[in-house]
């Protein structure tokens, strides 16, 4: 249920607070996630302590990348997180769009017009 959250934040691009709330407005985000109605969602601070610890064990990648492959054999779609683009290992919860940790945040694309 956790990596599905962090999925969901990745693909969505959202802070780690903003995907709590989501979760907890959004039943495709309830369904997606394994939660039931009746279930609490994980809070932000737990969503975030769950990333730290995929982080500094090193797992964070290798699920990433064999989630990638398991789309891109699916043949649905080719994956956005294809070679760490989507880097939930180092920006997953703090709302950045950025390919590395090194990169400077960047305003999702399709905002970069009205900012």
């Amino acid at each position: 249920m956790m990596f599905k959250i962090l999925v969901i934040q990745a693909a969505n691009n959202l802070s780690d607070e903003r995907t709590e709330f989501l979760i907890n407005d959004r039943l495709s985000f309830v369904r997606f996630s394994g939660l039931g109605l009746e279930d609490r969602a994980p809070d932000a601070r737990t969503i975030r302590l769950f990333l730290e610890k995929l982080t500094k064990s090193g797992t964070i990648r290798t699920l990433f990348d064999r989630f990638d492959a398991a789309l891109r054999a699916s043949g649905y779609f080719k994956s956005r997180f294809r070679g760490g683009n989507c880097a939930p290992y180092a920006t997953v919860g703090k709302g950045a769009n950025v390919s590395s940790s090194s990169e400077i945040a960047k305003p999702h694309r399709k905002w970069q017009k009205t900012l």
